[in-house]
């Protein structure tokens, strides 16, 4: 089960539970970005004009938050699940590109279900933000996906969180 710890990504815990019991397991990932993605966009920000050396130190210490952040959100996501009545086995943080990541951890771990949100946004603004949601259902071969809708009403409830892709 990927989070992002957003309102819409804790809308498929408790589906995620009930989806691997009795018995099962639950995986909880996220991916965060890569020190070099950081590190590039820090240059972009002019940060490296200074000195590649202020960039990098500014790229380490935006991983590093990413990196704690990423922690608590696990930490968040597994206590949701396990007050559900869910077996966590494992929480992992990940960098690279979440749709890819996403598919390829499920391949490399034999998952049986990928249970994740989705916003369910259509039209332009799909087509404008994308969707991870949309990359893993299309590109998970081996393994199924079940893609559970965060509710209007829910979206409201939770500040307008957004989709977690």
């Amino acid at each position: 089960m990927p989070t992002d710890g957003s309102g819409v990504a804790d809308a498929a815990v408790e589906p995620a539970v009930q989806a691997v019991a009795p018995g099962g397991e639950l995986v909880i990932v996220t991916i965060i970005a890569p020190r070099e993605q950081l590190l590039a966009a820090t240059a972009r920000a002019g940060a490296a004009g200074r000195s590649a050396r202020v960039a990098a130190e500014l790229a380490e210490r935006a991983h590093e938050g990413q990196r704690a952040e990423a922690a608590e959100r696990l930490q968040r996501t597994s206590d949701r699940a396990r007050t559900a009545g869910g077996r966590v086995s494992r929480t992992l943080i990940e960098e690279g590109d979440p749709g890819p990541m996403i598919v390829r951890l499920a391949e490399a771990l034999d998952c049986d279900v990928i249970v994740m949100s989705t916003n369910g946004r259509s039209g332009w603004r799909r087509a404008i933000l994308g969707s991870v949601t949309d990359y893993v259902a299309k590109q998970s071969e081996q393994v199924p996906v079940l893609l559970v809708r965060h509710a209007a009403s829910e979206r409201t409830a939770a500040g307008g969180a957004g989709d977690p892709d």
